[in-house]
């Protein structure tokens, strides 16, 4: 069928912590198989054994033999990346990069991924260190305030991204679920049907649950997800060390940010020109590139209202709305790259107050084949 970028029920779903939703949802899920190892996997793999309610793991022979299948299609592929939902069973409460988060930066240092696809809008990838112009927050974020999260939308203009990530992947490692009705299934969908025509390397899935893609995966891994990237990272000779960022010093508030390869009036990449932004309290704004409902509820104007405790930029919309910044977008230590198509704010002085032309096209009608 096609997708019409309308996300509705992620947003139902995540409303959903009942204990009677999650004994319902592992009910719709396969009875774990030989199959379910994914098909590259062998059929004389048991299966693997239940640890904790619905979560499993893999035998520990099997489990260092997949280890190593990923290792080595790792590094076979030229354009691996990530695609994350909310980690299973971390115990986190969603807000804080996770020890596989941090790992895992180091697999973009080594050149192993090249983008990281995020259905969750917390940042967590960016919390950890990985460059904004890494990341396809599909379903907005909340440290982008001219991408709101939103469970009925896809910006148009990440839905491109998105279809670029999609064309050149021959590896998705899945950290979560493919739940088969979102926008971006469609990449590990993709990956996974070239993959079994012989094309790419395919999908790898960690989750120490079952899932409906399991058998269409090509391998699965039944584990945590920071167990998983520790083991992958010793395969690979990848540093493992988990090194926490801390709590960051508060961004200077007299000081003027001058982002280059931006232009000061659209955000817009341009190499010969630079944006300079106060973050001064009361410095005026405007948010660039926003989706048309977003534009048209909340406008575009803005201020700076000061930083949250953790060195965010608090972002006040006119209108009302509060929204942050991640403070990475302005350190230079994680600048952005050429590949990040647009800033999120420009100094309001001579500036419109029309969006950005190219995200005049609603979202929502937007056709997005799966």
């Amino acid at each position: 069928g096609e997708d019409d970028g309308e996300d509705a029920s992620d947003g139902e779903d995540d409303g959903e912590d009942s204990e009677s939703s999650d004994e319902s949802a592992a009910a719709d899920c396969p009875t774990l198989t030989a199959a379910s190892h994914g098909t590259r996997g062998k059929a004389s793999w048991p299966v693997p054994a239940p640890f904790d309610e619905d979560e499993y793991c893999d035998d520990d022979g099997v489990f260092a033999q997949k280890v190593a299948q990923v290792g080595a299609m790792l590094k076979r592929a030229r354009h691996a990346v990530i695609y994350s939902s909310p980690a299973p069973g971390g115990g986190e409460d969603g807000t804080e990069a996770l020890a596989y988060h941090v790992v895992l930066t180091k697999f973009f240092e080594a050149g192993l991924f090249k983008a990281w696809i995020d259905l969750d809008a917390g940042a967590l990838p960016q919390k950890a260190g990985i460059p904004e112009s890494k990341v396809i927050n599909v379903h907005g974020s909340s440290f982008d305030p001219s991408n709101p999260p939103s469970s009925d939308h896809v910006r148009p203009d990440v839905f491109e991204r998105l279809l670029a990530v999609e064309a050149d992947a021959d590896l998705v490692l899945v950290v979560g679920e493919v739940r088969g009705n979102l926008t971006a299934d469609r990449l590990p969908a993709s990956v996974a049907t070239r993959a079994r025509g012989g094309k790419g390397e395919g999908v790898v899935l960690v989750n120490p649950r079952r899932t409906d893609f399991d058998e269409q995966a090509q391998l699965r891994l039944f584990a945590p997800p920071d167990y998983a990237v520790l083991f992958l990272a010793s395969s690979l000779k990848v540093d493992k060390a988990v090194r926490w960022r801390g709590k960051p010093e508060p961004l200077p508030k007299e000081k003027t940010y001058v982002v280059a390869g931006y232009d000061p009036d659209t955000g817009a990449r341009d190499d010969d020109k630079a944006i300079a932004l106060r973050m001064t309290k009361g410095t005026k704004l405007r948010l660039v590139g926003q989706p048309t409902w977003d534009a048209a509820l909340y406008g575009n104007r803005a201020s700076v209202a000061g930083t949250d405790p953790l060195g965010n930029v608090i972002i006040r919309l006119d209108t009302g709305p509060e929204r942050l910044l991640g403070r990475w977008w302005l350190e230079p230590s994680l600048s952005l790259t050429a590949s990040h198509p647009r800033f999120p704010i420009i100094p309001a002085a001579g500036g419109t107050t029309t969006t950005n032309p190219t995200t005049t096209t609603n979202p929502t009608t937007t056709t997005n084949p799966t």
